[in-house]
């Protein structure tokens, strides 16, 4: 049994099935890891403001 008698009329399950990639199916992929990338360079900003008011804070308490 072929792919084409398995699903006739359906070219995105056909293309699946044989191991291409259909292009309609992949940018939504490639946005939403762009979206999950900029996580990281927030997180690290925000990361260094909490250090800095840490420090703002502990230093005079240290100075005494």
């Amino acid at each position: 049994m072929d792919a084409d008698e398995l699903v006739k009329g359906d070219d995105d399950l056909r293309n699946l099935i044989r191991g291409r990639i259909n292009p309609r199916i992949s940018p939504p992929v490639k946005r939403a890891a762009s979206d999950y990338a900029m996580i990281v360079p927030i997180a690290f900003l925000v990361g260094w403001i909490f250090v800095l008011l840490g420090a703002l804070i502990l230093l005079p308490i240290l100075k005494g």
